[in-house]
C-alpha cells in the first residue's frame, strides 16, 4: 500500500473525527468498531497491507490506552469516559495506527 492511499485514510478518520455524526450516526463505539473492523476485512480480502495487531497496540499505548483482546473500550469505561469521549478516543487511536502503518513502511 502506498503513502498516499494511507494518508487518504488518514484524511478520512480526521473528516470523521471533525463530524463524527456524519460518518457514525450517533456517538456509537459499536458503530466505529464495526466500521474499521469492515475496512480492515475489505484490505484483507484484497490483498492490501494494512496496520497489524502490534501496530494497533502501539497506536493505543501511545493515545494512552491499554489494548487487551476486547481492545480499549473497557478501559475507556473503566475511566468513566462519556459514548462521545470514547467514539473520538477510537477514531484519535486509529488516526496514530495508521500514521505508525505509514512511518513504518517509510523505513
Amino acid at each position: 500500500m502506498s503513502k498516499e492511499y494511507i494518508d487518504k485514510f488518514i484524511e478520512f478518520f480526521e473528516a470523521a473525527l471533525a463530524r463524527p455524526l456524519i460518518y457514525f450516526g450517533k456517538h456509537d463505539t459499536d458503530a466505529v468498531v464495526i466500521f474499521t473492523h469492515g475496512l480492515y476485512m475489505s484490505l484483507s480480502i484484497t490483498n492490501q497491507i494494512f496496520p497489524s495487531l502490534e501496530i494497533c497496540r502501539e497506536a493505543a499505548k501511545n493515545c494512552g490506552w491499554h489494548f487487551n483482546a476486547l481492545g480499549i473500550i473497557p478501559d475507556m469505561k473503566k475511566k468513566g469516559l462519556s459514548d462521545e469521549e470514547m467514539v473520538k478516543e477510537l477514531i484519535l487511536v486509529e488516526i496514530e495506527t495508521w500514521k505508525i502503518f505509514r512511518d513504518k513502511l517509510e523505513k
